[in-house]
């Protein structure tokens, strides 16, 4: 008989142990994504019990009406109480999240999913951002304001990723000193500069920026060149006849009016040129 009752409790037990279990794995964190209501059953008809902000962040449990789930809901006077939330408000956040990386937009980093939130902080254009995987639109950053570490929130609409398949292109160099940057933002630091009609190799990378193969001090190291920083010749040159429009007229060794002159032609003198 003792045997018995004693797995009689071994077996209830061991239920109650399961069904705890099963009970904590089916809550998930989810995201608020518009202004919400809470109510008493599962029907927008019902009792509204409360009100959670967009980008708020909750508990919920799953439900037997499936589009509905369970969230539990302190009251002062009841104590806690469950209601239903529907499942077209909230998105589910990603429990395991991964380690990401990309480019300011000029980011901001709001103190909730919501970008009516307050900003913890903003990020120049074409600084390496870190941060974590959330939701479909939004990551997750952890940040220091007034030295103080806060989580924060940055939406993916604000990031900018590296090209996934680069091309190799050249280009020459525009200005009278154009610069290969250590990071693509002008205010980052020089690595190199280049003289005006310098021919220079690069591949794509951002929207704006080249990444080009440096060597500083002997040492090999990726920098950025702006877009507007070179122009790229035409993939289809023309050969084409021209005259000398003046006496002299030089040809250089470079797209550089600074550059050394290789020939000099006089007024009226026919060649031939390439369009490039």
């Amino acid at each position: 008989m003792k045997k018995f009752l004693f797995v009689l409790f071994f077996t209830g037990m061991l239920f109650s142990f399961l069904q705890g279990v099963s009970a904590e794995e089916a809550e998930s964190e989810v995201l608020i994504l518009e202004e919400s209501n809470v109510y008493s059953e599962n029907s927008k008809d019902s009792t509204i019990l409360k009100t959670f902000e967009k980008g708020s962040i909750v508990k919920v449990h799953s439900s037997e009406f499936k589009n509905w789930f369970l969230i539990s809901l302190n009251d002062e006077e009841k104590g806690q109480v469950e209601g239903y939330i529907h499942k077209d408000n909230i998105e589910v956040i990603d429990k395991e999240q991964e380690l990401k990386s990309g480019y300011s937009k000029g980011t901001p980093i709001y103190q909730n999913p919501n970008q009516g939130s307050k900003v913890l902080k903003e990020y120049n254009e074409g600084k390496l951002l870190y941060y974590k995987t959330f939701t479909s639109n939004w990551y997750e950053a952890l940040v220091y304001v007034d030295g103080e570490a806060a989580t924060g929130y940055i939406h993916k609409g604000d990031i900018e990723y590296p090209v996934e398949d680069q091309k190799s292109l050249t280009g020459i160099a525009l200005n009278k000193s154009t610069n290969v940057y250590s990071e693509p933002m002008k205010s980052s630091s020089t690595l190199k500069s280049y003289r005006q009609g310098k021919l220079l190799y690069f591949k794509t990378y951002l929207d704006q920026w080249y990444e080009a193969l440096v060597y500083v001090d002997g040492e090999a190291q990726s920098g950025y060149i702006h877009v507007n920083d070179v122009e790229i010749p035409t993939n289809n040159p023309e050969l084409l006849q021209g005259v000398a429009m003046t006496s002299p007229t030089n040809i250089y060794t470079m797209a550089s009016k600074s550059s050394d002159v290789l020939k000099t032609m006089i007024k009226g003198q026919f060649f031939i040129i390439k369009h490039i």
